[in-house]
């Protein structure tokens, strides 16, 4: 009976170490796909249009000591500045006023606050809907007290669908540009296997930074914009980044 305890134990220790073994040395085979022959196209289209109008950001910032006497001088400053604007037939509901403030002010000497008086602030946006209008509006703006010049953005009336236009302008090159590339290599082309309309660092060469601002549907203001703001022109551009299947 001892033997063949003994013998079952033997036969269930070997079937042990034959799984062990057995088991460290298994494992799962793979197989790679290829994707096939694709051509890789880019290609861009710009367009210039004039702005359909102008949107002016003013703030209007003053300080002292008494606050009734720094409204008076805002009420004074927008005064001035909606009856500027009327003498260039600008209508008053162009001005909109926001973000008002009026905090006091502070300032600490050897752990003790002294108060310096108040701070007012004003913002005003003004719509400019005859962009031609807007060096002299910038220039007559210097014969008002306190009110200064954010920004002056030129703006294109349905833009999304201009920026939509392009993109499918871009595009339709794109296409074009692979078909002859395909015809070159003997191929006909296939389906769009990846399509995007931002840079393919992996797949193209690194563009410039002039050139990424183009990059994408959206539209961007043109480098000259941003130093001469009144210059009335607007270019909006996109790129597309295209790989076809071939077949």
């Amino acid at each position: 009976m001892k033997w063949l305890i003994a013998f079952i134990a033997a036969c269930i220790t070997l079937i042990a170490i034959v799984y062990i073994i057995w088991g460290r040395n298994t494992y799962t085979p793979s197989v790679e796909t290829g994707t096939g022959s694709s051509v890789k196209v880019s290609a861009s289209h710009t367009e210039t249009f004039s702005p359909d109008e102008i949107i002016v950001l003013l703030r209007v910032n003053l300080t002292g000591p008494d606050r009734n006497q720094l409204v008076t001088k805002l009420k004074a400053s927008v005064e001035g500045l909606t009856e500027f604007a009327e003498s260039l037939n600008i209508p008053k509901d162009s001005l909109v006023i926001s973000d008002f403030s009026l905090d006091k002010s502070w300032s600490w000497f050897k752990g003790k606050r002294s108060f310096n008086g108040f701070e007012l602030s004003q913002n005003i946006k003004v719509t400019l809907p005859d962009p031609s209008k807007a060096s002299r509006f910038s220039e007559g703006l210097s014969t008002i007290a306190d009110v200064e010049i954010l920004s002056m953005q030129p703006i294109v009336r349905n833009q999304d669908e201009k920026e939509n236009q392009i993109l499918k302008t871009a595009t339709q090159k794109a296409k074009k540009k692979a078909e002859l590339l395909a015809k070159a290599s003997g191929e006909d082309l296939g389906d769009v296997q990846m399509i995007s309309d931002e840079p393919i660092i992996e797949n193209f060469a690194p563009v410039s930074f002039r050139s990424a601002k183009m990059l994408g549907a959206g539209g961007y203001m043109d480098a000259e914009q941003s130093a001469a703001p009144l210059q009335q022109k607007i270019t909006l551009g996109s790129t597309v980044f295209i790989v076809f299947n071939l077949e």
